[in-house]
């Protein structure tokens, strides 16, 4: 029984040993390969040295961006007036609005018939207007 935890403790120390070796490989691999591309950097910074018609060119990207971004910007707030979103809420509104109008024609008729009130007398009770109607 011994020799087994013995056996199992030793393998499980091992496969650790294994893994932090490879880490520290891939670490060393990594920090090799970052020395590597700042050098690239460096150079490639001396090699392209000063020159005015490149930093014109970032000067106008950069703003180029900029008011890519400000045309982003006016353009999420015009989306407010697109007119097919507008079409689809005036849709809504008139079918809500017919709606109501429906449920003030039914309480009329209920009213009338279990109160037997004329409707005049009713329209100027509640002030409903006497042209009321449906919107098309």
């Amino acid at each position: 029984m011994a020799m087994t935890y013995c056996s199992i403790h030793s393998q499980a120390g091992q496969l650790q040993q294994k893994k932090a070796e490879e880490a520290q490989k891939q670490l060393e691999q990594l920090t090799n390969e970052e020395l590597h591309l700042d050098e690239q950097l460096l150079r490639a910074r001396a090699e392209r040295g000063e020159d005015p018609e490149r930093d014109a060119l970032v000067v106008e990207e950069r703003e180029l961006e900029e008011k890519l971004e400000a045309l982003q910007k006016k353009l999420i707030n015009l989306r407010k007036y697109d007119f097919n979103a507008l079409q689809k809420e005036i849709q809504v509104a008139k079918t809500a609005a017919n709606r109501w109008t429906d449920n003030i024609f039914s309480i009329k008729q209920w009213c009338r018939n279990k109160f037997n009130i004329e409707e005049q007398t009713l329209d100027k009770q509640f002030e409903i207007p006497p042209d009321l109607d449906y919107i098309d």
